[in-house]
């Protein structure tokens, strides 16, 4: 949430991140985006600088695509670990791999 309201509106301190960011839980960055932009502009077209009380008023409003398509995104991920796929989100400590050494050309010898 910080990454995308600073990027927007920076020096927004006044913002309690925590609580946006769970209140925000399953959005993705484009609907966090979503959300921001309109909490701005349903505050701007009252006149008025946008607060916190907007983002959250527009985050309550919004249905994150990840509860409207579970099933779908449940599907996706069976299929996922059935076909070893590997998924961007996990940490490199959970990843079971090792790099091969390096190969370095010695053409200059």
């Amino acid at each position: 949430m910080f990454t995308y309201l600073n990027r927007l509106r920076p020096n927004r301190a006044d913002f309690d991140f925590e609580l946006l960011a769970s209140r925000a839980k399953d959005f993705s960055g484009a609907e966090i985006e979503q959300v921001i932009y309109e909490g701005m502009q349903n505050a701007f077209s009252r006149n008025e600088e946008f607060t916190q009380g907007d983002l959250l008023d527009s985050i309550a409003s919004c249905i994150p695509l990840a509860q409207i398509s579970q099933t779908q995104i449940q599907s996706l991920t069976k299929w996922a670990e059935y076909s070893g796929a590997k998924s961007a989100s996990l940490k490199m400590s959970e990843i079971n791999f090792v790099l091969p050494p390096l190969e370095v050309d010695n053409y200059l010898e």
